[in-house]
């Protein structure tokens, strides 16, 4: 059994998993697991500003802070609408969450995520799915215990 998780084609972790018992087959509460502390991970991402995981996003450009001034939005970085901040810790709308027993499939529809997460010629990337090797250790703990004990 294997474990991947990857955000817009970046490869964020792969772990073949070693040992299997009768709950090898049936592993949705762990996916489930996962994708909850998933979405706490990423608020807590976007709360930061990218402190959590990536170690702080890029300031954002003057002329960029001057459009928000201007329109009445706040000034931190990726929360002019929440919109995508919500399509990643909110199940409904945008947000993509589907557990079978193969897979868990954790994402976003808004299209501006992909340009946020990789970048594009004019604007850095700032990664709003960016999780610490820790995130993934104990990812890969939960669907190992739950695969061998049936517990979370």
């Amino acid at each position: 059994m294997k474990l991947q998780l990857s955000v817009f084609g970046d490869e964020q972790i792969e772990r073949e998993l070693l040992r299997f018992s009768a709950y090898a087959g049936h592993p949705q509460l762990a996916f489930l697991k996962i994708a909850e502390d998933m979405r706490e991970q990423i608020g807590e991402q976007f709360d930061s500003q990218g402190q959590r995981g990536s170690g702080g996003w890029e300031p954002l450009a003057e002329s960029t802070l001057a459009a928000k001034a201007a329109a009445g939005l706040p000034a931190d970085i990726l929360q002019a609408t929440r919109q995508l901040f919500h399509s990643l810790t909110e199940p409904g709308g945008d947000h993509i969450e589907e557990v079978t027993d193969e897979e868990l499939v954790f994402g976003s529809r808004d299209p501006k995520g992909r340009f946020h997460q990789t970048g594009t010629t004019r604007m850095p990337a700032r990664r709003p799915v960016d999780f610490t090797e820790l995130d993934r250790r104990s990812y890969v703990r939960t669907l190992q215990g739950y695969i061998m004990s049936g517990e979370l």
